[in-house]
This record gives structure tokens, sequence and C-alpha cells, in this order.
């Protein structure tokens, strides 16, 4: 889950249902209560955390003529709804931290910085250096709230419940295949259908006895396969069965490791599937499926208890909306319909109008 500047209100953007409640300015920006969760944003605080915003999006565009003083009060109120989605997921984070007796440590915060560094850089937005450099109060709540999720987030991973599997397969396709030279795929008959299919169950049917008498599976794939992994060897990698085809997963998840399920049909063709034993290569890329599934989960489990929160929003500032979680600018509310003008009245033809109009058609 990469959270670079303004893209940390990623989290809140799962439709949900909350409580909102429209209040007089009470001195802070937002109020937020729940069972679980009270706290308070200062306008303070959030002022000076917009106008770093500012700063990092003249960064961001270098060419670009720069915000100056006289401006950056009235750009920054324009950021003030971001700033204050990112300071409740962080004061969640930071809330959730406190509640399981966690502190960050210098480690935590060297390994999380590294990790962010390494998502600005992949951006092409702006090089790590450059972010680093500006040193904004905007730049430091980003290392920050990024701290704070990748420790929780370490947490999580320890305890979801992820899977993963390294598998390779055999296809043969019952699709028709494009001319070698148009690149046209051909319209098939019901008949000539029925044939590819017939052809490509004898295929799977052929690969399966051979992988069983004994010959290489990713040998039979390179020769046999027809999917876009049998140069590889039918390689699929090592992720959730979850992002298969359903009858693909099913077949894999009934299968234990190194067995060679029975030719399963899908919309793209027949297969058989090796769930292979993993390398020491396939360990990284478990590894890293394992946490992505954990950092989805840990999104929604985030969404879950914005959702639940009652936030009360300064007017002034907007409104927050509990479909989004985020905060709708007053600016937005405020828009006023353009009136539409009303359509000429036609004048009512009088008796006298009647009269002349019938006399000049005689």
């Amino acid at each position: 889950m990469k959270l670079i500047s303004a893209t940390i209100a990623s989290l809140l953007l799962l439709t949900a249902c909350g409580q909102t409640r429209s209040t007089e300015a009470t001195g802070d920006a937002a109020t937020i209560t729940s069972d679980e969760y009270n706290f308070s944003l200062t306008n303070d605080e959030v002022s000076d955390l917009a106008e770093g915003l500012v700063q990092l999006e003249d960064l961001l565009v270098p060419d670009a003529e720069q915000t100056d003083e006289a401006d950056l009060v009235e750009e920054a109120e324009a950021r003030k709804p971001v700033v204050i989605s990112e300071l409740i997921a962080y004061n969640i984070f930071l809330a959730d931290l406190e509640d399981a007796g966690v502190e960050i440590t210098d480690e935590d915060t060297e390994e999380a910085n590294a990790e962010l560094a390494a998502n600005i850089d992949a951006s092409g937005q702006l090089t790590s250096d450059d972010f680093f450099a500006l040193d904004s109060s905007y730049t430091r709540f980003i290392q920050d709230i990024n701290t704070a999720q990748f420790v929780l987030l370490n947490q999580f991973t320890e305890t979801a419940e992820v899977s993963g599997t390294c598998l390779s397969h055999i296809l043969t396709s019952v699709e028709a295949q494009p001319d070698a030279e148009t690149g046209v795929v051909p319209e098939l008959s019901a008949e000539d259908q029925q044939a590819l299919e017939t052809e490509a169950r004898s295929k799977i049917d052929e690969a399966l006895a051979r992988v069983q008498g004994g010959e290489d599976f990713a040998e039979v794939a390179i020769e046999v396969s027809e999917g876009p992994s049998g140069p590889d060897g039918g390689n699929l990698g090592c992720a959730s069965t979850d992002n298969y085809v359903p009858e693909f997963k099913d077949a894999a998840d009934s299968a234990t490791v190194g067995e060679v399920t029975e030719p399963v049909l899908t919309q793209f063709g027949w297969h058989i599937i090796l769930v292979r034993e993993p390398t020491d290569e396939d360990q990284a890329e478990l590894e890293a499926s394992s946490r992505a599934q954990a950092g989805q989960q840990f999104g929604e489990e985030v969404n879950t208890k914005i959702a639940s929160l009652t936030v009360e929003i300064d007017p002034e500032i907007g409104t927050w909306d509990t479909q989004t979680l985020s905060v709708i600018p007053a600016s937005v509310e405020t828009e006023v319909e353009p009136e539409v003008a009303e359509a000429p009245v036609e004048p009512t033809e009088t008796a006298d109008d009647s009269e002349q109009t019938e006399t000049e058609d005689e």
C-alpha cells in the first residue's frame, strides 16, 4: 500500500456508511467521536499542514509559478478538506498503536522511510531526495503517518489470514487463434468450434499422460501449452488462488503440493495444473503476495473504523460525506445553480386580433 502526498486519502474512498452532524463552529476544524475514538483537529494544525501541502504541490510542478506568501493562505484553505481526511486516518493509527501498547522505534522509522522513498521514486512525480529536502510540515506528516501505518501493517500481516500458492499449468485453448499474417481472429461455425474444443481436450489428455508417465511438467508446457506462460514452463508464479477464475481456483485448491490435477475447463480452454513446492525465488514472491493481501484487508478495516465515526466539520471548511468518507469543501456546497431565464410569454390573442385575421383572409 503506497501512501505518497495526497494519495493517502485513497484509504478513505471505499463506499461505506457513517454518521455526520451539522454544528456551529467550535474553534476546531473537526471533532471526531465514536465508541472507540474521540479526538479533535485544531484549525492551527490543519492550516499548518495545508500550507505544507501547497508547498509540496509547488515542488511537483517545478516549472509552474510558485505560490507566494500572499496567496499561500488562500491556497491552503482549499487544501484543508484533504488534510482533515488524512488526519482522521492518522489519529486512528495512533490510537490503535497506543491501545496495542506499541511504541514506534527508530528502526521502524528508518525502514518505513526507506519504503516511502522507494515508492516516491517509483511514482516518477519527484525524487525522494527532493521530497525529504523540502522538510515542510506536510512532508514530515507524510513520514509520520507512513511510519504509523508501516508498523500497524506489519502487525496486521502477522495475524492476517492470507494465502499463497505456487502454480504452473498447461493450457490448450478453445478459442480461435488470430491469423498469422493479418492478426484477425476468424469467426468459427458451431461445427468448427466443437471440433476445436474436441481437439483441445485431446491435447490436454495427451499432455497429462506424458506428465504422469514421468516427463518434466515444464518441458511439456513449453512444447504444448498455448497460454502466455508456456515459454516459461507454464509458471504462473505464487499468489492467492482468489486471483483465478472459479473453475481454476477450485481445481488448484483441491490439489496438494506436487500433485497435477485432472483436466479442468475454463473460459480460456482446458488446463492441467501443478501445485509447485516453493523455491527460494518463490519465497520473496509469496511474501509480497501475503503483504499485498494483508494490505488490502488492513485498508478495509481502516475504512470500517472511519465509517463508524461521528464527524463534525467546521462549516466554513465543509461537511463530512458518509459515502466517500471524505470532506466536501464548503465552496462546492455553496455553488449556486445558474438562474434559468424565463421563456418569453406569448401575447394572448384578443377578440379584435381574431376578427382582423379573419377579415384579412377573406
